[in-house]
């Protein structure tokens, strides 16, 4: 049967699919869970790796103009409408040009059977198909989502008759662009897919869709930009296999520091207010970044405390600026992936930054009002109950949170390999390098962890050392909900002093460590490449795909990607279980290592003799 039919049928069974799912939530919730990741995955991996490489950064723009569209409805009004207008413009141009790919002859150039690219689209279509229906019914009712779903069909017909006018007349950059204007827009919808059904059937269903998307990848992948750099597959495998034995090892330390760590009080602080008080105090408050593995904005809901509990105001701004960066997750996973040299820098500069910043911020920051009693420490556990909850909150709980990071980082970083020359960003100088990854790190969110494999790809392409540390310090430490928070607390002056800190705290460094390393080691990307991997990396390969396949069950499509899309600065919103039915459309940042409910213990002031002291005090 002829590509074109097989779509057009499966346009035509989704409204039939749909209503039967909708009389089992579970089955729906695997359904949902499948259109997600097989929807997403496929403009993430194809369509968005050919637009760039079509386009350049042109295609970046408009990938951040589609984004910006759904981000705006829920912000502007009227925004809701014409978003709505602009996503149905998107699906229909998505329709023609995946009528224009059924077209596409195969290897052999035949037109009749249909390539691996026209299968693909039949693959994907019932997914799509079943996501255009389910939103369009909830948005404008069963009349509007059968005229969405006939339309599409026939934008699908008409990119069949005009393929040739398509694949070979139109611009390939001006393609670009419109693939990657319709991703950004589409990707935002599928976050709003499945908001309210069982998560865990989800989980089984966004499981079977990765399983597609490898298979759709490896029958079509993607050909490198430039013949001489490693494909995406190729370079994901090298990153995952050089980071996995660090990311156990962190996962393993997190939980184990967690569950086991005593009560930590380090020496008095200076009386008064001084210079050297806020000293000792920033680096009090920075040291406690290290055991706690939290991002830029789960950090935030710990400065409250912080606050709260009579923290120094230094203390407290140290925290929020190195706690996001020297993590020992970060630090594991930089080792192998940034070498040792640019590691100790990236954990010294963290240091000097978070103490710099807060040094200079802290004096206009108004304390916060009162100060609850400190809590009552908890009766002493046996070790094999502290043993078990140091793997749940290690190999659990911090795989939650930190796994679609670390996925996106890959892959990110592995798409990029091959769309860049292998000197490609070795011309820019290095001072205006510096200050470009700073401006872009600092609206950006983030994770550390994550952000690595990328920064070590970028590296690998000629980007200066000083760039890469001034990139991860502000993107690490600063956000939009950062500003947010810090304008509630202590006024637009101080959110604004903030922010103009870590910028020309992360510029500074960034330029001192290019003057006084300018040849820094690095780990070879295309050595490894070439390398033979130990069992080691194998099996800590597989034993961190398997974890992130569990985080992926037990949370559910949407669940699994929380951390990534719906985080903010206000306190943690924790799920009493998982695989339950309810999903927060916008949910608060789920950091529950600083809750009673999942953390052994919780960072807190406490007052010593001589002045404000550090403790890390079991609830």
């Amino acid at each position: 049967m002829s590509p074109l039919l097989l779509c057009l049928l499966a346009m035509a069974v989704a409204p039939f699919v749909d209503r039967a799912l909708s009389r089992r939530p579970r089955s729906a919730g695997f359904a949902d869970g499948l259109v997600q990741v097989v929807v997403g995955g496929i403009l993430l991996v194809h369509v968005l790796p050919s637009g760039l490489a079509a386009a350049g950064a042109p295609a970046l723009l408009a990938l951040g103009a589609g984004a910006m569209v759904g981000v705006l409805a829920h912000r502007v009004p009227g925004g809701e409408r014409s978003a709505g207008a602009i996503a149905v413009l998107a699906l229909l141009l998505h329709a023609g040009i995946d009528g224009a790919a059924l077209a596409a002859p195969d290897e052999h150039g035949d037109h009749e059977g249909g390539g691996m690219l026209a299968w693909a689209v039949v693959l994907h279509t019932l997914p799509v198909g079943l996501a255009t229906w389910r939103i369009s019914v909830q948005r404008g009712g069963a009349r509007f989502a059968a005229g969405l779903l006939a339309a599409t069909a026939a934008a699908t017909v008409a990119g069949w008759f005009a393929a040739d006018t398509i694949l070979h007349d139109a611009s390939p950059a001006a393609l670009g662009i419109a693939q990657c204007a319709v991703a950004g827009a589409l990707l935002h919808v599928l976050g709003h897919v499945g908001e309210d059904l069982p998560r865990r059937p989800a989980g089984w269903g966004g499981l079977l869709g990765v399983g597609v998307v490898m298979l759709l990848t490896f029958g079509h992948p993607l050909p490198p930009t430039y013949a001489s750099e490693l494909g995406a597959g190729p370079a994901f495998l090298t990153l995952l296999l050089a980071s996995a034995p660090a990311l156990l090892l962190g996962y393993l330390v997190a939980g184990t520091l967690r569950a086991f760590a005593p009560p930590l009080v380090p020496g008095r602080s200076a009386a008064g207010g001084g210079l050297l008080a806020r000293v000792n105090a920033a680096v009090q408050g920075a040291l406690v970044g290290l055991p706690v593995p939290v991002r830029s904005c789960g950090s935030l809901p710990v400065y409250r405390r912080f606050l709260a509990r009579g923290a120094p105001a230094a203390a407290a701004f140290a925290f929020l600026v190195a706690g996001p960066e020297i993590g020992f997750g970060a630090v594991a996973i930089s080792l192998p992936l940034l070498g040792v040299e640019l590691t100790a820098l990236r954990v010294g500069a963290a240091f000097l930054v978070a103490i710099g910043v807060s040094v200079l911020v802290a004096p206009a920051a108004v304390p916060a009002p009162g100060r609850p009693a400190p809590a009552a420490p908890r009766p002493a556990r046996a070790f094999a109950a502290r043993a078990r909850e140091a793997l749940r909150l290690g190999f659990v709980d911090t795989v939650d949170h930190t796994a679609p990071w670390v996925l996106v980082g890959l892959g990110i970083a592995s798409l990029t390999e091959p769309l860049l020359a292998g000197d490609a960003l070795a011309a820019v100088p290095a001072p205006v390098a510096v200050v470009v990854g700073a401006l872009i790190g600092l609206p950006a969110y983030v994770c550390a962890a994550g952000a690595t494999p990328l920064v070590a790809v970028l590296l690998h392409k000629g980007l200066p050392a000083g760039a890469a540390l001034a990139f991860l310090l502000a993107g690490s430490a600063v956000n939009v909900a950062t500003f947010t928070v810090l304008r509630q607390l202590h006024g637009p002056a101080v959110a604004a002093r903030y922010g103009a800190a870590v910028l020309a705290a992360a510029v500074g460094v960034g330029l001192a460590v290019d003057a006084l390393f300018p040849a820094v080691n690095l780990p070879a990307l295309h050595d490894a490449a070439a390398s033979a991997h130990g069992p080691v990396a194998w099996a800590s390969a597989a034993i961190v795909l398997v974890l992130f396949a569990a985080a992926l069950v037990r949370n559910g499509a949407a669940g699994f990607l929380e951390p990534l899309l719906h985080a903010h600065g206000g306190e943690p919103h924790v799920h009493a279980g998982h695989g339950h039915g309810h999903s927060h459309a916008h949910a608060h940042a789920a950091v529950p290592v600083f809750t009673a409910a999942a953390a052994p213990f919780t960072p807190t002031f406490t007052p010593a003799p001589g002045g404000p002291g550090l403790a890390l005090r079991r609830p």
